[in-house]
């Protein structure tokens, strides 16, 4: 039976995803045998978080498998190798292969204005998809009752406002483990208090703490929440409308204060305000 032309257009559609999908698995299948053991090892990966770590691994076990050029083939100053994947090496006519590590990992993950490996990109390209519909469907249930949580969470407990364009967050909302450990009651009456002495004042509105320092010019947002520093947001007066204008990060600009820092902190606090404020204005 011939087929209407919305069903034609589907079906090219589904024809050419099958075709780019197999061209994808035989770039993986035409490389030596260990480098497509550590690239197909995407099919162990069981969440995205998990996603995120493995494509940095690979990018470490690929460049483990680079082979060094001689000093007379162009490693005279530093390590460099050709692309153990795609072959490829720096665009730069005086240069052969890429610096290793720096450079080679560039490649492999596009990081930066380099040109991404073929090979690495079309690997991404198929965990990604194999990921979504492994996970993707399990992980968005799971994302959405844990926004149910958090919305109710949000109506009982202490909320902080270290944003003007977002909404109060708890204390440990939004904070990774590298930024480290958030802090404990005594621990985050100290820092108000440090707050204090720099003319930051700790204001209450229901459940909703926030450490603010207004003038004429400028408002200036804190976030005492993680222990060792404290980050200031300041943003220039006429104050945007929540939604307008430039990307919210282009609203503020932002320093921070560690806790180990004794000396001279009001003149400090004071040179960062004056600085955010003067890069705000150009």
């Amino acid at each position: 039976m011939r087929m209407n032309p919305i069903q034609a257009y589907i079906a090219e559609i589904e024809r050419l995803k099958n075709e780019l999908f197999e061209a994808r698995v035989t770039i993986l299948n035409l490389m030596p045998e260990k480098i497509a053991r550590i690239l197909s090892s995407y099919y162990e990966v069981k969440s995205t978080r998990e996603g995120h770590n493995w494509e940095h691994e690979v990018a470490e076990l690929i460049i483990s498998e680079a082979k060094l050029l001689s000093k007379e083939d162009g490693s005279y100053w530093q390590d460099r190798a050709y692309c153990p994947l795609c072959g490829r090496g720096s665009n730069s006519p005086y240069d052969r292969g890429f610096a290793i590590p720096e450079g080679l990992r560039r490649h492999l993950t596009g990081w930066g204005n380099a040109t991404r490996c073929e090979v690495m990109e079309a690997t991404f390209r198929l965990a990604r998809n194999h990921w979504y519909r492994s996970f993707h469907e399990k992980e968005e249930q799971v994302k959405n009752e844990n926004q149910l949580l958090l919305a109710e969470k949000k109506k009982t407990e202490t909320v902080y406002l270290i944003d003007l364009y977002a909404e109060p967050c708890l204390m440990d909302e939004g904070i990774y483990s590298w930024d480290g450990p958030t802090r404990g009651e005594e621990e985050l009456v100290w820092a108000e208090k440090r707050l204090d002495g720099l003319g930051v004042m700790t204001s209450i509105e229901g459940n909703v703490k926030k450490y603010i320092d207004e003038t004429d010019n400028y408002l200036l947002l804190a976030d005492p929440r993680v222990n060792g520093k404290i980050t200031f947001k300041v943003y220039l007066k006429p104050l945007a409308k929540k939604g307008k204008g430039r990307g919210r990060s282009l609203h503020y600009q932002s320093f921070y204060i560690q806790d180990k820092w004794k000396n001279d902190l009001p003149a400090k606090y004071a040179a960062r305000v004056k600085e955010c404020i003067e890069n705000l204005m150009h």
